[in-house]
């Protein structure tokens, strides 16, 4: 019997050792917050919110990532502190890795408090409907056809204001948060108990507090002594003598609500030759009340 011998055989083995890429961390760090308020940051398509101070985003591969900062309930974005250096906002980018080449980036977010705005609000009443009005408030003027002026966007603090009313109308009043009431000038602080502003402005029609006597008749000059001047006529109300020239009203202020009485005196007249003229008026006395116009003619009586 014969032995069967095989050839031999030789076999190779490789083998490869898989090569494991790197990945990253990007940290947000928050300064300037109160404890226990939410904020959140994006970051390549996926968003993180937090009430502590942290927020990680693990196992980012090499690259350049997009992020956004939403702040809390009364804060904003002060400045974002990025591993390069640079100041950022809250938005921008970040690469991975960093110039240092370290697995983990800090970044630093600092927060900051938004101040609180307030308005103070003016509501009129008693004025026409469609009369214009206006309030000027820390130099700055509003006007309206309504009933509302609203000043917005204001910093906790004092400010100086002054009303202007409609035509033919006053300020009556003016009703303050506290029940308070004052003019059509004065001052305002915001906030008040912590809220807006908001003051009452009440309207009146403007009282008349003078008489007006209309003169009509007397020629408007005269030669006094060889020269002309303007011819003179006088009203005595209350026992009181006021004056003015031919042709222009005489305005006397008086008490509102009550009857005054009157008396127009004659008004003499002279010519270039000397001639004396007397006019004399009418009526020539009577009553008469604030507001009220007395319109007086004045005839020649004699040379």
């Amino acid at each position: 019997m014969s032995a069967i011998f095989s050839p031999a055989v030789e076999i190779t083995v490789t083998t490869t050792t898989a090569q494991v890429q790197q990945t990253y961390s990007i940290v947000f760090t928050a300064e300037g917050t109160a404890p226990g308020t939410e904020w959140s940051v994006a970051l390549g398509g996926q968003t993180k919110s937090s009430t502590g101070y942290n927020i990680n985003f693990s196992g980012l591969s090499p690259g350049t990532y997009n992020y956004s900062i939403k702040s809390p309930s009364g804060y904003q974005v002060a400045s974002v502190n990025l591993p390069d250096g640079v100041i950022g906002g809250a938005s921008g980018s970040i690469t991975v890795p960093p110039p240092n080449n370290s697995t983990t980036v800090d970044v630093s977010v600092a927060f900051q408090q938004v101040q609180q705005t307030y308005s103070a609000q003016f509501t009129g009443s008693g004025q026409p409907s469609g009369a214009e009005w206006s309030v000027t408030l820390g130099g700055h003027t509003e006007s309206t056809t309504s009933n509302v002026i609203t000043f917005s966007g204001l910093d906790p603090g004092t400010y100086n204001f002054s009303i202007e009313a409609p035509s033919g109308y006053e300020v009556e009043s003016v009703t303050f948060p506290d029940g308070s009431t004052g003019g059509a000038s004065g001052t305002v602080t915001v906030p008040f108990q912590g809220y807006n502003a908001g003051l009452f402005v009440h309207f009146e029609k403007t009282q008349a507090t003078g008489i007006t006597f209309v003169e009509s008749g007397l020629p408007e000059e005269m030669y006094l002594y060889g020269n002309l001047i303007a011819t003179n006529w006088s009203v005595v109300v209350d026992g009181t003598t006021y004056s003015g020239t031919a042709g222009s009203p005489i305005e006397v202020a008086v008490t509102a609500g009550v009857s005054h009485t009157f008396k127009i005196n004659d008004a003499r007249w002279s010519n270039s030759r000397g001639n004396v003229v007397t006019y004399t008026p009418s009526p020539a006395s009577g009553t008469a009340t604030a507001g009220q116009t007395v319109n007086v003619t004045y005839t020649p009586s004699q040379y």
